[in-house]
């Protein structure tokens, strides 16, 4: 799947999504895993991997460089460029994360250290009495609630410290000189290579970091505890920033029309699940609160009013939800890929599939099949088959419409009007339709398809609702970016 170019969604995003930063390719797989939806990004500018998605119910750009400063990949370097272009969307608020060493009198092993005050310690003097640490202190404007936030770590089997970082470009590998650093500086929980660098550039944006201790910088130094250390660091972003938000009246949108267009985007065709995301507690917890709210986005696209009601995509989630939880739950799968196509909508996994037409008794998945079927199967909206691995969802009501609509309600482009100065329109359509079918898979010149977006643009204005058909999904993206305040009067689509 293609990446997501950023340029497309700098509105949506302005002040309304997490900058999460990482220094290795352990740190990135880590916070990757928790990222749902997710997709690569690309920045204009060079970097060691940059993703966006989503966490919660807010958006997410996770960009990797490495440790440091020297190195013109480094995460701060590459921060300060993208933060620095007025092209770039401006973070609600910035994620350094990772792994770091820790005060041994203060943190153990797989400990979190949140911290919104770091010690700059870079630069140094070299004297007869050794090193001395020219320090200064910065402080975010972001507040922690300390006792809360470490009670809800600790009733989910993590340990989290909140106090000060020291700060510099240093791999600690000596107790002597660790030893050193704290004691001119007692109160530091530990310490880390990338905040120096980047955070007394924004000062005036809420910053955090959530660093996980991965060793104690001390002559024993080893790398084992690092993937360890990593996942505890991930798992915790999506169970703490609620709490977060809460405390500092951080709100995120994810439902107007512009960020609809990126959700959508960020989901694509397909909705891909894996049982290593969730464990049998965690699955209805998943299913329902983050996947459910993908699945209203994409069902709601068959929703019209001459297709589906309002109600479709509700009823048609529930049954979906249900179906996914008995498969992993009691069908034995590992993987259910949901994917959604113009006249149906169909459910794979990696074990042979239940028949839900079949289902007995009164749990929830009986009573979600039984709504479709009174509803939508038995008024011949909807048809259901079941195939081996694999089940499908028939669009009935859209097949008929769409033959009507294509048949009597077709726009086609008058010659000689495209660029010619002399006409306001470029479309002829049937005036006493009110849903209208434009086909753009022969249009290839960009001054072709303005003209054509301006004339689909007077007719949602008339009050009529217009079907788009593409040649692909990056032509979809083209003509959503255009109408991404009247998304609910379209429904692009590739043919």
């Amino acid at each position: 799947m293609k990446g997501i170019k950023l340029n497309r969604h700098v509105n949506s995003l302005n002040e309304n999504y997490y900058l999460i930063l990482t220094s290795n390719s352990i740190e990135k797989e880590a916070v990757n895993r928790v990222i749902h939806p997710k997709r690569n990004l690309d920045i204009n500018i060079d970097n060691l991997g940059a993703s966006i998605g989503m966490i919660e119910d807010a958006f997410i750009i996770h960009v990797t460089g490495t440790s440091g400063v020297s190195n013109t990949l480094s995460i701060s370097t590459v921060a300060n460029r993208l933060l620095e272009k007025e092209s770039f969307p401006r973070p609600k608020l910035i994620l350094l994360v990772g792994l770091c060493w820790g005060n041994p009198k203060k943190c153990a092993v797989g400990d979190t250290i949140l911290s919104t005050t770091i010690i700059s310690m870079n630069n140094q003097t070299a004297s007869s009495e050794g090193i001395i640490y020219n320090a200064k202190t910065h402080n975010s404007v972001l507040i922690l609630d300390n006792d809360h936030t470490s009670s809800l770590a600790n009733k989910n089997g993590y340990t989290v410290k909140i106090g000060e970082l020291a700060s510099l470009e240093m791999l600690l590998t000596s107790t002597k000189i660790r030893d050193n650093i704290i004691d001119s500086f007692p109160t530091v929980l530990g310490g880390e290579m990338e905040a120096f660098a980047l955070i007394p550039s924004h000062l005036n944006t809420p910053w955090l970091i959530i660093k996980t201790v991965s060793d104690c910088g001390c002559d024993d130094f080893n790398r084992g505890s690092q993937d360890l250390a990593a996942n505890n660091m991930a798992s915790l972003i999506p169970l703490l920033l609620p709490e977060i938000n809460s405390n500092n009246n951080l709100e995120f949108s994810v439902s107007n029309p512009e960020s609809l267009c990126l959700v959508d985007e960020l989901i694509g065709k397909m909705i891909n699940l894996d049982k290593s995301l969730f464990n049998s507690d965690t699955l209805n917890d998943y299913l329902n609160n983050k996947v459910g709210p993908q699945l209203i986005i994409k069902l709601s696209q068959y929703t019209s009013g001459v297709e589906y009601d309002y109600e479709f995509p509700y009823m048609l989630c529930d049954l979906l939800l249900e179906i996914t939880q008995n498969s992993f739950r009691h069908g034995g799968a590992s993987k259910v890929s949901i994917t959604f196509n113009p006249t149906n909508v169909s459910l794979v996994e990696d074990k042979m599939a239940f028949d839900v037409s079949a289902i007995k008794g009164n749990r929830g998945g009986y009573q979600a099949w039984i709504k479709v079927k009174e509803k939508y199967v038995d008024t011949g909206e909807l048809s259901y088959s079941v195939n081996g691995r694999s089940q499908k969802i028939s669009l009935l009501k859209i097949n008929k419409l769409f033959r009507k609509i294509i048949d009597d309600c077709s726009a086609s482009v008058i010659p000689s009007t495209v660029r010619s100065g002399f006409v306001s329109e470029v479309l002829s359509v049937n005036e006493s339709c009110s849903e209208i079918y434009v086909d753009v898979t022969n249009i290839f010149m960009s001054s072709r398809r303005l003209d054509i977006a301006n004339d689909i643009r007077k007719m949602l204005s008339q009050g009529k609702y217009v079907y788009v058909s593409c040649k692909n999904e990056s032509e979809v993206q083209t003509y959503k970016d255009y109408f991404s305040e009247n998304l609910d009067k379209l429904r692009i689509f590739v043919g």
